[in-house]
């Protein structure tokens, strides 16, 4: 790449015109076809309220533990989980081997929640409802009064530690490509996965009318990016693919307790891939702060 200051405007570099000369390597990211290559996994059997007690109701939809960002782990891994999905990518770079510059490429998923309308009814008709605000001071003690700003939709379904947001900072947790797969020619092959199991939790008395918990409703709804970025430029975020998913969790009577009985995970089964890729600014990706895990709070005001 040839940098420099066009002071004449005519799109050539005059003999006076500073500039500078920059190595680049082109890199291309390839979605492999067929269903080993792209899928979806999805399981209704691991929902459970173990975590519920006599004052709260606590469901998840799998094991609240998921692997760290880029930790190396297998497909057995997506048994635990309500949501999964596996992707294999060619990457392909310069040089003789098609392997320079593949080192500065970083390939993860960022999740975002689109919608939230999981609520609790008490007995008087009053709820407590997911909400996300704007702003992490918000105590995070239920909304009982005043009229905090919440966030608009989409909002990123994670809570970046660091603050960068930058990276695979934004990249949900267990979001790893250090699963390799043996090439069929020289390029590199990774194997990108993801697991999700997310969960809600309500009080068993509504926290103004402390009347007693009667039901529960309502659904998570996701969007799941897969991207890639440069370690050069990494606040840019390329997109390959792409898909939706949601959840409900399960059934609540003040007789009867929780049971599974309409705890569902809804999801396509295979991600939809985009030839050619997207900017992420227009495949409307959020991936700055906040989180939803940073900001989410109950609101009892209703």
């Amino acid at each position: 790449m040839h940098a420099f200051v066009d002071c004449d405007g005519d799109g050539k570099r005059g003999a006076d015109e500073s500039g500078i000369i920059f190595n680049v390597n082109m890199i291309q990211v390839d979605v492999l076809p067929g269903t080993p290559n792209n899928m979806i996994s999805t399981n209704n059997n691991n929902f459970n309220a173990s975590g519920s007690n006599t004052t709260h109701l606590s469901v998840h939809s799998g094991s609240p533990t998921a692997p760290s960002t880029n930790s190396t782990y297998g497909d057995n891994e997506f048994a635990n989980h309500a949501f999964a999905i596996k992707v294999t990518v060619k990457v392909t770079g310069g040089g003789g081997d098609q392997r320079r510059g593949i080192d500065q490429i970083g390939i993860g998923y960022i999740q975002q929640v689109t919608a939230d309308s999981f609520m609790g009814t008490y007995a008087d008709g009053r709820t407590l409802q997911e909400v996300i605000v704007q702003s992490s001071a918000t105590p995070s003690t239920a909304i009982v009064s005043g009229s905090p700003a919440m966030l608009a939709f989409p909002v990123r379904d994670h809570w970046d530690h660091t603050g960068t947001d930058r990276g695979i900072n934004v990249f949900i947790n267990s979001s790893s490509d250090n699963g390799p797969s043996p090439p069929a020619s020289g390029v590199e092959q990774r194997v990108v996965r993801v697991v999700d199991s997310p969960g809600i939790g309500v009080t068993m008395i509504h926290p103004v009318t402390h009347t007693a918990l009667a039901s529960i409703s309502g659904t998570n709804q996701f969007d799941v990016f897969l991207t890639a970025f440069s370690k050069n430029f990494d606040k840019n975020y390329t997109v390959f693919a792409s898909t939706t998913w949601s959840l409900t969790y399960g059934t609540f009577t003040a007789g009867g307790g929780w049971t599974s009985s309409g705890a569902t995970v809804t999801a396509p089964g295979a991600m939809t891939v985009h030839n050619p890729p997207l900017q992420g600014q227009n495949a409307g990706i959020e991936r700055c702060s906040p989180g939803f895990t940073q900001n989410y709070r109950m609101d009892a005001r209703h």
